[in-house]
């Protein structure tokens, strides 16, 4: 089993707080996207199915990135995701149905990071040290549960393989 964890990429300013779910991504943010999906294209197992935040620079970074996988994985967009707590993330992947082998989730932080440290209680030691330092837009972490079962996934229950910023 394998989880990705990724924060949106780079996102326009907007001075309307009300409109903080219709934000786009900028051009750097396209880029950053489409470098992460360069670089999870490398990876021995890429996400069979990404659930994604309703927020539109999540399903736009979830796009690109898809976009640049050969194996296009089952997508599921959810207004449940958006900026929510790291509780709520872990309790979304917690009831991923079993049959999925690879998950990816693109959501916000705070609640993205926070899952990613909460979940990684062991691993290469730079990854650890790179991701308690920063988890900008466009930063995925790539874990390896110790389970064979996302239900029960537990806190500090999976390996941080690598830290990857765009």
């Amino acid at each position: 089993m394998r989880l990705y964890l990724l924060r949106h990429a780079c996102a326009e300013i907007v001075g309307d707080a009300a409109r903080d779910d219709s934000r786009g991504l900028t051009e750097e943010g396209l880029g950053e996207a489409a470098g992460v999906a360069s670089w999870l294209s490398t990876r021995s197992e890429p996400p069979t199915h990404v659930l994604c935040s309703s927020a539109r620079r999540a399903v736009e970074t979830m796009e690109r990135v898809v976009a640049g996988l050969s194996e296009k994985p089952a997508t599921s967009i959810s207004e449940d995701l958006y900026l929510v707590s790291a509780w709520k993330l872990f309790e979304k992947v917690r009831e991923t149905d079993p049959g999925v082998s690879s998950l990816m989730l693109v959501a916000h932080n705070p609640g993205i990071a926070e899952l990613a440290a909460k979940l990684s209680g062991h691993g290469d030691p730079a990854a650890l040290r790179s991701l308690a330092r920063r988890f900008p837009p466009a930063t995925l972490a790539e874990l390896e549960p110790s389970t064979t079962s996302w239900a029960a996934l537990e806190p500090d229950g999976a390996r941080l393989v690598s830290h990857f910023v765009a």
